[in-house]
């Protein structure tokens, strides 16, 4: 096994939104503050998602593995982590090589009819065979040592046809690395575990002695992503047109 130096330089990503006593107190929602907080955190958790993805794109053209077909398919998971184990690229601790697809090449994935494809092995199967817990907001399938999620955060490759990247990723092939103390928030699910941001709730003050600004919500996170191995890189993509026609 060999060893090597990985170096890579963080950047701080910040923000706010303040709310006047007027909005706080008007706002149709009986939360406006709340809301705010919401939505800022989705806007940090997409800052982080769009880091991550750029970082791996800026390896594209090494990391590209060419369709098998004419869409994205069971057998291009099978593909994928089939390269994977021939060089000794091991999976995530669950034992699933874990992808990301925009629901458009999910949606080829998953009504595939080939023999052998995901609709023929969920149908011999049974449904919960192939696809595990559906609680996870996201989560695909796990098929073919391949754990499928879908996001839209994908970069497409605009031609005739628009293609979607479908990424793929073995253990250690990439790393999200922060200041201790500085670091996002981290969570696969708005709805269930949001990235976390400061709400203050504020009275008059020096700076705003007629109290007229009620709340703030912030972020403050200092974050980079890196891949970590490029002999051989423990990342792949596909890109992949949509029977959709999108």
């Amino acid at each position: 096994m060999a060893s090597g130096v990985v170096s890579a330089t963080v950047a701080q990503y910040a923000d706010f939104v303040s709310f006047s006593d007027l909005l706080v107190d008007t706002a149709i929602d009986n939360d406006i503050v709340g809301v705010g907080a919401d939505l800022l955190g989705y806007r940090a958790g997409l800052t982080c998602d769009t880091l991550i993805r750029n970082e791996v794109d800026s390896a594209a053209a090494s990391i590209d593995v060419a369709l098998l077909g004419d869409y994205f398919t069971a057998a291009d998971a099978a593909n994928i982590s089939t390269r994977f184990a021939g060089v000794d690229i091991k999976p995530f601790g669950n034992g699933y090589f874990p992808a990301i697809a925009h629901p458009y090449c999910v949606y080829d994935f998953v009504h595939d009819p080939a023999v052998g494809g995901f609709k023929d092995v969920v149908k011999e199967l049974g449904d919960s065979a192939a696809r595990g817990n559906l609680e996870d907001r996201g989560f695909v399938a796990r098929f073919n040592d391949v754990e499928l999620w879908q996001s839209t955060n994908v970069t497409m490759v605009a031609g005739s046809p628009n293609k979607y990247r479908v990424y793929f990723f073995g253990q250690e092939g990439l790393a999200a690395i922060d200041l201790a103390g500085r670091g996002p928030t981290r969570t696969q699910d708005q709805d269930r575990g949001a990235f976390g941001v400061n709400v203050i709730r504020a009275k008059p003050s020096a700076a705003d002695p007629e109290g007229k600004i009620r709340a703030f919500v912030s972020y403050n996170f200092v974050f980079v992503a890196k891949i970590l191995a490029s002999d051989p890189y423990r990342i792949r993509k596909i890109d992949a047109p949509t029977s959709l026609g999108l």
